[in-house]
């Protein structure tokens, strides 16, 4: 999934991209519907990020596998 326009992430912020991949739907981990997909992009620095234009995003490929998947929450700070 290529990026399309080239992006500026501002500093401790996300932004959502939307784009084009090779499957029809998917609504388990991924929402996927008439072959268009979201990802989020985080930057997590202190300093304006630029992604440019082209750029590959990830990949995608259909599977007939079933794959379990465990989750970390993320945990505040306790006090005592």
């Amino acid at each position: 999934m290529p990026l399309q326009h080239s992006i500026v992430i501002p500093p401790f912020h996300e932004k959502f991209i939307s784009g084009c991949v090779p499957i029809k739907s998917l609504q388990n981990v991924l929402h996927i519907r008439n072959y268009r997909g979201i990802i989020s992009i985080k930057n997590n620095t202190q300093r304006p990020k630029t992604i440019p234009r082209y750029t590959p995003l990830g990949f995608i490929s259909p599977s007939a596998e079933d794959f379990d998947m465990n989750v970390i929450p993320e945990q505040g700070c306790q006090t005592s």
